[in-house]
């Protein structure tokens, strides 16, 4: 088993508009015995905005230099959103299994509607 943990970082800016400034996120496995390995991390800021990260540890931080834009449902194919995967592995086996967590932003911000 794996907790997947992410956090996007962002400052309103007024009637639909939104500044992306940071993202952090982590993969606890449960056991020493599972360790991951082919981490990514995807930021979508909206049009335009696109960050893509191949994290070399369990945890991450990235800053943006992102300005202020519309804030994209995530029904739309660019929608404001963080994707974190990683294949999950067991020490001396061979099984394994990718993990992912999509972050929609916009089911989390009521200020910014």
């Amino acid at each position: 088993m794996v907790k997947i943990k992410g956090k996007i970082v962002y400052e309103p800016k007024g009637k639909g508009l939104i500044k992306i400034t940071k993202c952090s996120g982590s993969w606890k496995p449960s056991s020493k015995s599972i360790y991951m390995t082919e981490r990514e991390m995807v930021l979508h800021g909206g049009r335009g905005q696109h960050m893509k990260k191949k994290p070399k540890k369990d945890s991450f931080s990235y800053n943006t230099d992102w300005k202020a834009a519309d804030l994209v449902p995530s029904t739309d194919i660019l929608g404001t959103a963080m994707i974190m995967t990683a294949v999950a592995r067991v020490s001396g086996m061979t099984a394994k299994t990718t993990v992912q967590m999509v972050m929609k932003v916009d089911d989390i911000l009521d200020d910014v509607k």
